[in-house]
């Protein structure tokens, strides 16, 4: 159980674990380190590029431009980062692509890798591709969804995880689950006993497969949210899923064993005050970008907030022991 003891209080009492402290000195200054305004979250540029480059997602919807930025705020860029950033259909390499759904940025490869959807295909088509610095995009492939019960995926969506690399950075395919189907029921249907699917994607070909996200012991009348974060060393996956007032509250979410089906939904993920968590005005999206974790969120505005991987893994886990679930 990766060095870990098991929990002998009653489960959810005592003290909860501590989040991590924030290794955003781990990059170099990079434009809208600050994140000073709401809905337009801001990540460091390519490891190796061009030194105080940021690059804006905008997080109120799922088709704006991505823009990136010099340090001193002016776009910039060349290729298909162009003077009103990238498209959607620049980015996946296809006019057909209409909507935004993941983003990994590999520090190892110097890549941000991009999934993006076709939703006026039945089923949806998801396109997957990469860019460099210098707007070079190569259109890795595509393929259709195995069904209709698996459209409308969003990279804010809260029925679906984020974009993830199987290998970590550098290695492997890539991964991305979604809550709200089942791979062994047939067709993909959002039906009890709502395991999930986890979506893979072939780093060559851009062709999909598929597995249960849960194992055959866990069953559920819902479905699984924003497992947005994970799998740990111990196959713990989970994030958060509501805001519920940072000060008093917190956020509440989920946290999910993969490995023998446990899980805890709809559980506090702690405040400021009582465990670090940060302070957030809305529902945390987690996105993997450059070997961290990067928080933001619609309306997400109190600087940058950048876990380092193996630190917000091992928090999961000393979470998923404190909810009797590990």
């Amino acid at each position: 159980m990766a060095g870990l003891n098991r929990n002998t209080k009653i489960k959810g009492t005592g003290p909860m674990p501590d989040f991590p402290p924030s290794a955003d000195n781990i990059f170099a200054t990079y434009y809208g380190q600050g994140q000073p305004y709401a809905t337009y979250a801001y990540y460091p540029g390519f490891n190796g590029g061009t030194a105080g480059r940021g690059i804006m997602i905008y997080q109120a919807n799922d088709t704006s431009n991505i823009v990136m930025y010099d340090k001193n705020g002016a776009v910039t860029g060349g290729g298909s980062w162009t003077s009103s950033g990238l498209t959607i259909a620049e980015a996946a390499g296809s006019a057909n692509a209409d909507t935004w759904v993941g983003f990994y940025m590999d520090n190892t490869d110097a890549m941000l890798y991009i999934l993006t959807s076709d939703t006026s295909t039945s089923p949806d088509t998801l396109y997957f591709s990469k860019i460099n610095e210098a707007g070079t995009v190569t259109a890795i492939g595509n393929a259709a969804l195995a069904s209709t019960n698996l459209d409308g995926m969003t990279h804010r969506g809260t029925n679906q995880g984020r974009l993830r690399r199987l290998g970590g950075d550098g290695s492997g395919n890539f991964g991305i689950y979604f809550g709200k189907a089942n791979d062994n029921v047939a067709p993909y249907t959002h039906a009890v006993p709502n395991r999930g699917v986890d979506i893979q994607i072939s780093a060559s070909d851009g062709s999909l497969s598929y597995a249960d996200a849960m194992p055959s012991t866990h069953g559920s009348p819902y479905y699984l949210r924003s497992v947005n974060m994970g799998p740990t060393a111990n196959g713990i996956i989970g994030g958060w899923s509501y805001y519920n007032g940072a000060s008093g509250d917190g956020n509440t979410g989920g946290f999910y064993n993969t490995v023998n089906g446990k899980s805890a939904s709809n559980v506090q993920m702690g405040t400021p005050f009582s465990n670090g968590t940060p302070y957030l005005s809305a529902t945390p999206n987690p996105v993997q970008w450059r070997e961290t974790y990067i928080l933001t969120g619609n309306g997400q505005a109190y600087g940058s907030m950048v876990y380092e991987v193996s630190a917000i893994h091992a928090w999961m886990d000393e979470m998923a022991v404190y909810y009797g679930i590990l």
